[in-house]
């Protein structure tokens, strides 16, 4: 337990280092998308001169105190349909060169620890999701994303009695690349991670507008968590 302890609170040190180089930054988006979170960490863990964008899909109003652009938007498809809610509605305008895509949820420790990394890197790769692995054998097994039925919110102040997957047009994630035109070669996880602008352009206005109109038929869709397996793959193309 004593090693654990330690370990954290390296990471919290690391973490704070970085985010004192990237202070003075302003070549950097953040997106995110909130529900019912805390985002006081907004106010410490993102750097200052950052320009923030906070979708939010309840009545609540975001926490934190520093300047922000604040949006609301209905309840469905998560932090992914957020995701390309900005992307659509920014395709055409100045983003800044580095966009970084976080849910409400970065409070979460293990999330703490990736957003650290992300920030770390972000000048470093195109695409960075801390937890992107190759699309093999082994880890689709260990995934069975395909056999997914129920998902929970694992942030306490998300939690809802229904838990069942709503199901829409895709029965797997091969289908869902197929339509798409995914050559999925990687997988990424828990809706996070850094771009530079420009691979956005990999992919047309009207792309992320047909994958928008799949992912509001309600807010717990399993098209949702094909997205997020995706997303590497969705900037990342081999063309």
């Amino acid at each position: 337990m004593k090693y654990v302890i330690v370990f954290i609170v390296l990471i919290c040190i690391l973490y704070y280092i970085a985010v004192s180089i990237y202070t003075n930054r302003s070549d950097i988006d953040v997106v995110i998308s909130h529900y019912k979170e805390d985002l006081s960490w907004v106010d410490t863990l993102i750097p200052k001169h950052a320009r923030v964008f906070i979708y939010s899909k309840s009545d609540l109003y975001p926490n934190c105190k520093r300047n922000f652009y604040h949006y609301k938007l209905d309840n469905i498809g998560r932090c992914d349909h957020t995701y390309l809610y900005h992307i659509i509605h920014n395709y055409y305008s100045k983003s800044r060169d580095h966009i970084l895509f976080l849910p409400g949820s970065c409070d979460l420790w293990y999330k703490n620890i990736q957003l650290y990394l992300l920030i770390y890197n972000i000048s470093n790769y195109d695409f960075n999701n801390i937890l992107s692995v190759p699309n093999n054998t082994l880890w689709q097994k260990y995934d069975n994303i395909n056999n997914l039925n129920k998902y929970c919110s694992t942030h306490n102040n998300n939690k809802q009695t229904n838990c069942e997957l709503i199901k829409y047009k895709f029965n797997s994630l091969e289908e869902f690349g197929k339509h798409f035109n995914i050559d999925i070669t990687h997988r990424t996880h828990q809706g996070m991670f850094s771009i530079k602008k420009h691979v956005i352009y990999n992919r047309t206005y009207e792309y992320y507008n047909d994958m928008l109109n799949i992912m509001n038929t309600g807010d717990n869709i399993l098209n949702g968590h094909f997205l997020e397996r995706c997303w590497y793959n969705v900037f990342i193309t081999n063309k």
